[in-house]
C-alpha cells in the first residue's frame, strides 16, 4: 500500500506503481471493515476511471500492467482517504490548516479592505443610497436616531447595530476591523470546506479558492458597507455544516444543528436574503433524511435547528421591540423588498450587472462546473439544491427594487464548493503542488477573468470618485455651509439621493423621504411629518422631483439662503 499513488498521473511515469497496485486486493484497501459502498457514500463526489479495463490496466486484478509504460494516456488512481493511510476510516480530510494559510488569508483580507468606504484614513463618498445610509447610520444611531424609523433601511438590524458599535470613537475604524474579520472568517470557512470536500492534503487548492473568494467579496460589494459581508461567515458556516453532514451523516451529532439554526438566524439578521438559503438548505436536508429513511433523526434535527434559530431571533426581537422598530424592520427589510421586483428594463440592466460581476470573479464558471459534478455526486439532492438555489438567489438579488450589487454575494456560499472540486481535480491530474501553480491553474479554469476582477477592484474607487467629482464637491460644499450655520443639536433634512451631506456635516434628521418602491402609506406619513418639520435647514437636490407637501412647507415656512451651487439649494426656517 505504501506505493499506492495519490494523484492522477500518466502511466508512462507510474508503470512501476501500477504493477504494485495490481497486486492489491479490495480486502487490503478496505481493511478496516469499511465496504466499498460505504466508502463511496462518505464522499460527495465519486470519480470514475478514465481508461477501460480492456486496455490493460485494472485496479484490483492481476491482469497485465507490465505494458503500461507504452501507454500515452491517463488513469485516475483514487486518492486514499486519510483513514485508509492511517488505518482508521474517516469521511473527510481532518488535518489542521497551517498557520501560514491563516496568515496569508488575513493578509489578503486586510489588503482588499483598503477599497472599503469604512477605511478610516481616507474619506470616500458613495453615490449609492444604501451604502451612504450605512455609513451615516453609525453616527446617527450614536446621536439617538434609529434606522427604519428616522431613516429608511433595507439591511438587517444586526448590521446597523454593528455600525453603531463600529462608530464608537467618532471614526469608522472599529467597523472597518469588523469587515476585515468578516472577510477573514469567510475565507477560513471556505478553505476548510473545500479541503474537506476535495479530501486533499494539498492546502494550496483550498487557500487559492479562499483567496479569490475574498477578492470576489470585495469586488462585487463595490466598497463594502453591506450586511451581506458581515453575514457571510455565518452563512458559510451553515453550508459547511450541511456539506459535512451530507458527506458522512454517521459521525455528526444532531445537537450540532443547534449551531446551524444560530448561524442561519445571525446571517439573516445581517442580510435577510440569507433566510432563503437557510430555509431551502434545510428542505434539502429533509429530502436527504427521507431518502436515507431517517425520519426520526430528521425531526430531531428540525427541533434542534429551530431552537437555535428562535434563540437568536428572541434576543434580537427583544432589542427591536424595546427600540420601537420591530414592525418597521419587518416591513422595510423583509416584506417590501421581497414583494416588489422590477421586471422591466431597469431590472434586466441590474441582472446584466450582476451576471457580469459574477462572471468577472469566476462564480458563473463555478456554477456551470457544478452541473458536471451533479452526475458524479453520491448526494444529488444536495448538489442539485446548491445549483438551483444559487440561480434563484442571483435572480432575486438582480430584480429587487432596492438593488445593490452586494446582494449577489449571497450565492457565494453555494458556489465555491464546485470551484474547489474542479481545481483539486485538475491539480491532481497535472501534479501541481505549489500555490503559484495552483493560481495559474485557477486562472486558466476561469479564463483569467479574475485578473480583470482585480483590476476592477483597484480601479473602481478612483473611477467612481472621478465620475462623481462634481456631485461630491457640491455635497462637501453644502455640508460645510450646514455645519457653519447650525449647531450639533439642530436637525437638517436633506432631500437628495443619498445621506452624504448629513454624514459630512455631522447633523441628523428625524425625517427621511421614502424610496419609490415603498407603499403609499409611507408617502402619506412623510406628508404628515414634513408639515410639522422643525429642521433648521432643508437641503434640496436640484432636478429631483419634489412632492407637493415639501413644496408647500418650503413656501410657507422656509426662505432660500444665499448658498449658491449647481446641484443643491438650501432653505432656512423662518424665524
Amino acid at each position: 500500500m505504501e506505493n499506492k499513488p495519490k494523484y492522477r498521473r500518466s502511466t508512462r511515469h507510474l508503470s512501476h506503481q501500477a504493477r504494485d497496485l495490481s497486486e492489491v486486493t479490495s480486502e487490503d484497501v478496505f481493511s478496516n471493515s469499511v465496504s466499498a459502498d460505504e466508502a463511496d457514500e462518505t464522499r460527495l463526489f465519486t470519480l470514475k476511471p478514465e481508461i477501460p479495463e480492456e486496455q490493460g490496466i485494472s485496479r484490483f486484478s492481476n491482469e497485465s500492467a507490465s505494458g503500461s509504460s507504452d501507454y500515452d494516456m491517463d488513469y485516475r488512481f483514487e486518492r486514499p482517504t486519510r483513514g485508509e493511510k492511517k488505518g482508521v476510516h474517516t469521511a473527510r480530510a481532518r488535518g489542521g490548516v497551517s498557520v501560514s494559510s491563516y496568515g496569508f488569508l488575513l493578509f489578503v483580507s486586510i489588503l482588499v479592505s483598503f477599497s472599503f468606504y469604512s477605511f478610516p484614513f481616507f474619506m470616500r463618498l458613495s453615490d449609492s443610497r444604501a451604502q451612504s445610509t450605512a455609513l451615516y447610520s453609525g453616527f446617527a444611531m450614536s446621536h439617538h436616531a434609529m434606522p427604519y424609523n428616522n431613516f429608511y433601511a433595507s439591511d438587517g438590524p444586526l448590521f446597523y447595530l454593528a455600525n453603531q458599535i463600529g462608530a464608537l470613537g467618532g471614526t469608522s475604524l472599529l467597523f472597518w476591523i469588523f469587515e476585515i474579520l468578516a472577510l477573514f472568517f469567510s475565507s477560513v470557512f471556505i478553505l476548510k470546506t473545500v479541503a474537506s470536500v476535495t479530501e486533499t492534503e494539498n492546502q494550496k487548492v483550498a487557500s487559492v479558492v479562499a483567496s479569490f473568494a475574498i477578492l470576489a467579496i470585495a469586488g462585487i460589494s463595490m466598497g463594502g458597507e453591506s450586511g451581506i459581508i458581515l453575514g457571510l461567515p455565518f452563512a458559510l458556516y451553515g453550508v459547511r455544516l450541511l456539506t459535512d453532514y451530507m458527506a458522512d451523516s454517521k459521525r455528526h451529532r444532531d445537537e450540532a444543528f443547534i449551531l446551524y439554526g444560530i448561524a442561519g438566524a445571525a446571517a439573516s439578521l445581517f442580510a435577510p436574503i440569507f433566510l432563503s438559503i437557510w430555509v431551502i438548505g434545510f428542505l434539502a436536508l429533509i429530502g436527504c433524511n427521507i431518502r436515507w429513511q431517517l425520519m426520526a433523526r430528521g425531526f430531531y434535527q428540525f427541533l434542534a435547528s429551530l431552537f437555535g434559530f428562535l434563540l437568536i431571533y428572541a434576543v434580537v426581537g427583544y432589542y427591536t421591540l424595546s427600540a420601537g422598530i420591530f414592525t418597521a424592520v419587518l416591513e422595510q427589510a423583509v416584506i417590501v423588498p421581497f414583494r416588489h421586483f422590477l421586471f422591466n428594463t431597469t431590472g434586466f440592466v441590474h441582472l446584466g450587472m450582476t451576471l457580469g460581476l459574477l462572471l468577472l470573479y469566476g462564480l458563473i464558471t463555478s456554477w456551470l462546473t457544478g452541473f458536471r459534478f451533479v452526475g458524479l455526486s453520491t448526494h444529488k439532492i444536495w448538489t442539485s439544491t446548491l445549483l438551483i438555489l444559487s440561480a434563484l438567489v442571483m435572480a432575486v438579488s438582480a430584480f429587487r427594487a432596492d438593488f445593490v450589487t452586494a446582494d449577489a454575494l449571497a450565492a457565494l456560499p453555494l458556489l465555491f464548493i464546485f470551484s474547489g472540486m474542479r481545481l483539486a481535480e485538475r491539480a491532481d491530474s497535472e501534479i501541481i503542488e505549489t500555490r503559484r501553480g495552483t493560481v495559474g491553474l485557477f486562472l486558466r479554469h476561469t479564463l483569467a477573468l479574475p485578473v480583470f476582477g482585480l483590476l476592477f477592484l483597484l480601479a473602481f474607487p478612483v473611477a467612481n470618485t472621478i465620475f462623481h467629482a462634481n456631485l461630491f464637491a457640491s455635497e462637501k460644499s453644502a455640508a460645510s455651509y450646514v455645519k457653519e450655520n447650525t449647531s450639533a443639536s439642530q436637525e437638517v433634512f436633506v432631500f437628495g439621493a443619498d445621506e452624504n451631506i448629513n454624514l459630512l456635516s455631522k447633523r441628523t434628521s428625524s425625517l427621511d423621504y421614502p424610496p419609490s418602491y415603498m407603499p403609499k402609506e409611507n408617502q402619506l406619513a412623510f406628508d404628515t411629518h414634513i408639515s410639522e418639520a422643525t429642521a433648521k435647514l432643508i437641503v434640496v437636490e436640484k432636478g429631483k422631483t419634489q412632492p407637493a407637501s415639501l413644496k408647500a412647507i418650503l413656501k410657507t415656512g422656509y426662505t432660500q439662503t444665499s448658498f449658491k451651487d449647481n446641484n443643491f439649494t438650501i432653505y432656512a426656517k423662518k424665524k
